[in-house]
């Protein structure tokens, strides 16, 4: 039997399985199946919200996000998953785990949502969460983007999140 080799974690999985048993990569040679269902093209905008923040990301900016009085400063990247982490069961790690702030018991999934940076901008992506992902209080549709702004509250399950851009300038005067 030849084994399969994530190119991630390089666990190695029995020939038959699509997601790596170590770190949930996806195996196949083609894209996932959960990655070719988000349409990056389509933005989806909430509407009838009053005034918002910018939805222009600063240039080498920083994620901050405020968690039960509590500031995730997120290091730079494309693309951040938010959920749980449940090891030693689940071994897949979510960049933002919000296992530490009751997600667990407020619903969150293990792979709830996910915000991608593109063209300094910020989309949220609802991954097909059994209790929902909310922006400005408005439920997402699963798998759609909706363009984020700074200042914005957005809600996974219970957990409730407030969205920041920090300029590198802004970093700085900490």
């Amino acid at each position: 039997m030849v084994m399969q080799v994530c190119p991630e974690c390089s666990a190695q999985n029995p020939p038959d399985v699509k997601y790596c048993e170590s770190c949930g990569t996806w195996l196949g040679t083609d894209p996932s199946p959960l990655e070719t269902l988000i349409r990056p093209s389509a933005v989806e905008e909430v509407q009838g919200i009053g005034e918002r923040g910018t939805d222009i990301f600063p240039e080498d900016g920083r994620l901050r996000l405020e968690i039960d009085g509590e500031s995730l400063i997120l290091p730079i990247a494309q693309k951040y998953s938010l959920g749980r982490t449940d090891m030693p069961y689940n071994k897949v790690e979510t960049a933002v785990d919000l296992t530490s702030f009751d997600g667990y018991a407020k619903g969150v999934s293990r792979h709830h949502a996910q915000i991608h940076i593109k063209n300094h901008q910020l989309d949220l992506v609802d991954l097909g969460s059994a209790n929902g992902t909310f922006l400005l209080g408005q439920p997402l549709t699963p798998l759609q983007h909706y363009r984020l702004h700074d200042g914005d509250e957005i809600r996974l399950a219970e957990v409730v999140i407030y969205v920041h851009f920090v300029a590198p300038s802004d970093e700085e005067n900490r």
